[in-house]
């Protein structure tokens, strides 16, 4: 009987455990998942502003030539923006939620690793997507 009570007790520690562990890593997961959701949607504001600064590069009839400097940066800013389109797209493809049985610190420090890469992903896109709009906003002034 003793053991009994005993074996009862230590399984509902046991599962008492599991269970902060496995909340512990949900609130980090869904930190993490936090910044890639508000940033998301932000990759066909990326995609815009590519298509826009690429019309931009090439000539139609009547238009005066870009000069060098100003195709390089417009160039240079494309690639901005897609390297951090690729940023996002790279990280959604490694990115994998840890198991509930995974050991907590383990779970914890890979979503702490996991919260500081969509963090400097997030950084690169408001970057390049604020450095993209002014761009976009300056070659349309010089069109008119």
């Amino acid at each position: 009987m003793k053991y009994s009570i005993l074996l009862l007790f230590g399984l509902s520690l046991f599962a008492m455990a599991c269970g902060d562990n496995y909340q512990a890593q949900q609130a980090a997961h869904d930190e993490v998942m936090e910044i890639h959701d508000d940033v998301m949607p932000k990759m066909s504001e990326i995609q815009r502003l590519v298509r826009s600064l690429k019309k931009h590069l090439k000539t139609e009839e009547g238009q005066t030539p870009l000069d060098d400097a100003t195709k390089a940066k417009i160039e240079t800013v494309i690639q901005q923006l897609e390297a951090a389109d690729e940023g996002m797209m790279a990280w959604m493809n490694t990115y994998k939620k840890p198991k509930k049985e995974m050991e907590k610190a383990a779970a914890l420090a890979y979503l702490e690793k996991e919260k500081g890469q969509i963090t400097k992903v997030r950084s690169e896109m408001l970057a390049s997507i604020e450095v993209g709009t002014a761009l976009v906003k300056q070659l349309a002034g010089k069109a008119k």
